[in-house]
């Protein structure tokens, strides 16, 4: 877009906005004054219907006073005003009398009518409905001596909102009329005054920009233009010359530095490499592939405090293998490794991707199970031994009762344990009764406080 098109531009949408802006104002005005009227005429109807209601709500009159509503809606008044509808709240904000029986008795949950109740005096509300006109609901309190309920009154601000639509589309056509004028008025202007010259010292500027150096400015007269005209040839000329001398030493320091970008990138990318490999090692069990129990401690030790500051449960399944000195002994410590690789693999396969699954050492497992209540962690570990017990692992024959099995202890924090080192020892001890009990089993940690 061109210097003249902005300018315009420009002109166009202040002088628009303003206008705009100005009726904008006015409408709501406008707006603010029909609503008042409808508002202060909806009161007037209402403070004139509340001593009869008073008195029939008084006397228990409630055919009485679903008649009185009934004739009121269908005078000149209220259908001048666009009355809708009209229902009375009793004293505890119940539907005492409405056009439509099925509400009898019912308590509005809206804010509105609970302030209703509350207030000694008309309030009122603009209420949006989808597919519909708006309405003002307008309320009056009943009170003959006590408070007996709140008269409430829809009207329709249709008539209101087709007034407001016209008098906004008038103002849309006035303010693009007057947007309309002020451009072409001010394009003549500009035209035949200013923008020929500055025309000119664009297209030669974009030409320069292009890499066209020896482009220059045609300069005539002395005004504010003609000297901005000699500045840029001026400028133009050295920065020509400057440019020239720049590209020359620029191609000779370009193959430099792309031989020493591809050395820099091909380091970093070894780098990377080694500090990629370094963080897994440090916290990966080479065996298993499992995360190695100086992780596990760390991870733990985060997770309890976490856990302690949001009151989340956390649960700790300490896992060891029956009899597996008995397996190494007699299949050799290869198929060992084998069997520890194979639980490994069992155990991510049973249990939740969220889950922290470690090699707690030697044949010991132990995993972590976050926001993990002790029925949780209880369901799990059984999951896991069940999935044990039905594996067919080689050479499994050998093993006493000739299947082989895991025995598992649980822990939760923080139903058995205050800190993390107690959460494992909590476990621990569980995994120890476990083993002591007949292996093959699960065994939950006594909780904090119970008697030894």
């Amino acid at each position: 877009m061109g210097l003249r098109s902005k300018l315009i531009l420009t002109v166009v949408v202040v002088v628009a906005a303003g206008f705009a802006v100005a009726g904008f104002l006015a409408t709501r005005y406008a707006e603010g004054m029909l609503l008042e009227e409808v508002r202060a005429r909806g009161r007037a109807l209402l403070t004139a219907m509340t001593p009869p209601c008073a008195i029939a709500m008084a006397n228990g009159e409630f055919e009485v006073v679903d008649n009185y509503l009934g004739q009121v809606s269908e005078t000149r008044r209220a259908r001048a005003l666009h009355l809708e509808y009209v229902m009375i709240l009793d004293h505890r904000g119940r539907t005492y009398s409405h056009a439509d029986p099925t509400r009898f008795g019912r308590e509005p949950k809206e804010d509105f009518y609970r302030a209703a109740g509350a207030m000694n005096d008309s309030i009122f509300r603009r209420l949006k409905r989808p597919g519909k006109h708006a309405l003002l609901e307008v309320t009056a309190p009943i009170v003959s001596g006590v408070r007996w309920g709140t008269l409430v009154a829809g009207f329709s601000l249709a008539r209101q909102e087709r007034t407001l639509a016209a008098a906004r589309w008038n103002t849309l056509l006035a303010a693009g009329a007057l947007a309309a004028a002020s451009g072409i008025v001010l394009f003549l202007v500009l035209t035949f005054s200013v923008l020929g010259p500055v025309r000119k010292l664009s297209v030669v500027s974009e030409a320069f920009a292009e890499g066209h150096l020896e482009k220059r400015v045609s300069v005539r007269g002395r005004d504010e233009l003609a000297r901005l005209g000699n500045t840029f040839n001026h400028m133009a000329t050295e920065l020509q010359a400057h440019t020239e001398d720049l590209e020359r030493k620029v191609a000779e320091r370009a193959a430099e530095i792309v031989e020493k970008n591809k050395e820099l990138t091909e380091l970093n990318s070894k780098l990377k490499e080694a500090v990629d490999q370094l963080e897994k090692l440090a916290i990966t069990d080479g065996l298993t592939g499992l995360f190695n129990h100086r992780h596990f401690q760390e991870r733990l030790s985060f997770e309890i405090q976490r856990s302690g500051r949001k009151v989340h449960p956390l649960s700790v399944i300490l896992i060891d293998v029956d009899h597996f000195k008995n397996y190494n002994d007699k299949n050799g410590h290869p198929a060992g490794d084998t069997l520890l690789k194979r639980l490994a693999e069992m155990f991510h396969e049973q249990l939740r991707a969220v889950d922290l699954i470690a090699r707690y050492g030697g044949e010991e497992f132990v995993i972590m199970l976050l926001d993990t209540e002790l029925r949780g962690a209880r369901v799990a570990a059984e999951k896991v031994r069940k999935a044990v017990e039905r594996e067919k692992f080689p050479h499994q024959e050998s093993q006493p009762g000739g299947s082989l099995t895991i025995s598992l202890g649980v822990a939760t924090y923080p139903d058995h344990a205050n800190s993390p080192p107690e959460v494992v020892e909590a476990a621990d001890r569980a995994l120890y009764e476990a083993k002591g009990g007949g292996r093959n089993r699960v065994v939950v940690a006594k909780r904090l406080g119970a008697d030894a």
